[in-house]
């Protein structure tokens, strides 16, 4: 029986300290992030999204290059003359026509503000795509952690409810021969059965973050995610923690929500140009090709017309109905608009990116105080368990302490991956997490 409570208290030890369990063929973080990238419809439609967004820079710069056109036609004419005190006279021919007209942009300010602002589209669409890219790598962390978490949680509530059987069996076994009372025994069932159910409950969390990550990669497990997956060394979490306004400053600067407000405003500078510059001329080179073919008629002879046409065009709005003023007028609220959500923009990564930085420390505070704790807790439960043995302590005294090992070891558990995911979101917020950061996510692994 002694036998029996060491090997008890070591595994638990071995578990919390050490290692929930050593994987083989594992699926570790990377994987599952690369997996997710070709699989996740968010990032593909953003990525898509940016495809096209790339588009309309060189479409827009097209309107500066020449434009050639052509055109064919075959007509059939029905002529009739009548004249007063004449006779009626009524001709039909048939005539070809060959077309071709060249167009050159010579001077517009239109096509130049349009080749500006598709230029800060395409900054835009690329930090709309660097955006999707981190929300990716944040939802990649969350449910891979979920998985690890919802099996750690597994195995605890097995080694709770392996814990408390045993010590059901000691009080029953004590109960037989005198030395124990129905109260521990029911105490021990007790808290047994509530074990069970707990477990239950654990083991279909495993299911349901499983499928998460499945459904995220498009990817299910060849085997028990136990087998594949890594879990977290908590030895190996390492992040400097930066202090500083200085350093809220630059990182508020890299947050690409606020720079996509910024190249709005930048957007709505070019649209003010324009609407002041409404009034200017285009100018634009033109030239033009007319040849037709005519059938001989009553009237004219068959042949041929030939016309060339070159030279420069422009024009000028004069009055376009009060719309230059109104244009005038609505690009100024915009461009106030922008500057509004801009400065929102702003207060809100600088609270975020603040907040991030705070939760980071304190996760980590948490980590070592909940550590520390274990090792008091787990000292305690010993004690109880040999003051139990030699009728100092109850049953229940026991019973109590298993209990607050076991939660600490699962706040201990949970606050070591709230930490991880409190660094993702602090590099998120100061416009750092990439590829990089997943990589360095993935060395904590073991």
């Amino acid at each position: 029986m002694k036998n029996l409570y060491r090997v008890k208290t070591a595994l638990f030890a071995l578990t919390m300290l050490v290692s929930m369990a050593s994987r083989v063929d594992a699926l570790d973080l990377l994987q599952a992030y690369e997996q997710a990238r070709f699989y996740d419809a968010e990032y593909m439609t953003a990525l898509s999204s940016y495809e096209a967004a790339r588009l309309d820079l060189p479409l827009a710069q097209s309107a500066n290059r020449p434009s050639l056109a052509a055109g064919l036609g075959l007509f059939y004419r029905d002529d009739t003359l009548n004249l007063e005190g004449r006779d009626k006279s009524q001709t039909d021919s048939q005539q070809g026509e060959v077309t071709v007209d060249l167009n050159q942009n010579l001077y517009s300010r239109d096509i130049n503000y349009d080749i500006d602002s598709a230029e800060y589209a395409v900054i835009i669409a690329q930090l709309q795509l660097g955006i999707a890219n981190q929300d990716l790598i944040a939802r990649t962390v969350v449910i891979y952690l979920d998985v690890l978490a919802a099996l750690d949680n597994e195995h605890l509530a097995d080694l709770e409810r392996t814990a408390i059987e045993q010590q059901l069996d000691l009080a029953t076994q004590r109960l037989e021969v005198g030395l124990g009372t129905t109260t521990d025994q029911y105490d021990a069932r007790g808290r047994f059965e509530a074990a069970n159910a707990e477990l239950i409950a654990a083991q279909n969390e495993v299911i349901n973050a499983q499928q998460a990550l499945e459904a995220l990669m498009g990817q299910l497990f060849q085997a028990s995610p136990r087998k594949e997956m890594e879990t977290l060394d908590n030895d190996k979490v390492s992040w400097d923690l930066v202090a500083g306004d200085a350093w809220v400053d630059q990182a508020l600067q890299r947050n690409l929500e606020y720079q996509i407000k910024q190249r709005q405003i930048d957007i709505q500078k070019i649209e003010i140009e324009r609407s002041k510059a409404a009034r200017v001329p285009r100018f634009g080179l033109v030239a033009g090709f007319r040849g037709a073919d005519a059938s001989e008629t009553n009237v004219i002879p068959a042949g041929t017309n030939q016309n060339w046409l070159v030279g420069i065009q422009g024009s000028m709005p004069i009055y376009q109905g009060g719309s230059i003023k109104l244009r005038q007028n609505r690009a100024g609220h915009a461009y106030n608009a922008a500057s509004y959500e801009a400065e929102q923009a702003r207060r809100d990564a600088d609270r975020l990116i603040r907040a991030a930085r705070r939760g980071v420390e304190t996760f980590r505070r948490q980590v070592q105080a909940l550590k520390d704790t274990i090792v008091a807790r787990k000292s305690a439960m010993e004690a109880k368990e040999e003051g139990f043995k030699a009728g100092v302590t109850t049953n229940l005294d026991v019973l109590n302490a298993q209990r607050d090992l076991f939660r600490s070891g699962r706040d201990y558990l949970r606050v070591s991956y709230d930490m991880v995911n409190a660094i993702v979101i602090l590099e998120r917020a100061a416009g750092e997490l990439d590829g990089e950061d997943v990589v360095e996510i993935n060395s904590w692994l073991k």
